[in-house]
């Protein structure tokens, strides 16, 4: 397996990303990409470094702060709407990421069993069906665009939960993909 393993720098009120957080210690032992809360950049970045790295495998990592616990995302949807503006100011108020392609991408991965896994090792998580309208899905449905052999995991707040669980959970889901 050729992993890659991307998150985001922090965005609208945050302060700090889990994402991030966990990348940075991520990349002692994977391939990772850093991408901006950016329309424009992000996706151009990606497809950069699936051009030079060509994964077989790619989790996607994001901050889901309205969310109490660990999500994994079933689906790309081929679609935007913000909720806020990128960290470049723009703002979609609802268009197709692109219209030559589906509708929407699921994943190959296994989710259930992912949750099943991580349910006995005491670390709360379940199966959210898209990854929103926002950069994440942009993210998301671009990689799985590339293979679906993606995952994108939603991480809390730090207030809800800690890098240590969030990092466990993401080890235990590569050790089993």
């Amino acid at each position: 397996m050729k992993l890659l393993i991307t998150g985001f720098v922090p965005f609208g009120d945050n302060k700090e990303n889990p994402s991030e957080i966990c990348l940075n210690e991520l990349k002692k032992e994977y391939e990772t990409l850093l991408l901006p809360v950016s329309l424009e950049k992000a996706p151009k970045l990606l497809l950069e470094k699936i051009n030079t790295y060509q994964p077989t495998h790619i989790i996607s990592l994001g901050l889901a702060s309205n969310r109490l616990h660990i999500s994994l995302e079933l689906i790309g949807i081929n679609y935007l709407k913000f909720s806020l503006p990128d960290n470049d100011g723009i703002t979609i108020k609802g268009k197709k990421i692109n219209a030559e392609l589906n509708d929407g991408i699921i994943t190959n991965i296994n989710i259930n069993n992912l949750i099943d896994l991580l349910g006995k090792n005491d670390i709360k998580t379940y199966l959210s069906s898209t990854a929103g309208t926002y950069i994440c899905n942009l993210i998301y449905f671009t990689a799985l665009n590339y293979t679906r052999n993606s995952l994108f995991i939603h991480l809390p707040t730090i207030d809800n939960s800690t890098i240590v669980e969030d990092l466990k959970a993401i080890k235990l889901i590569i050790e089993n993909l």
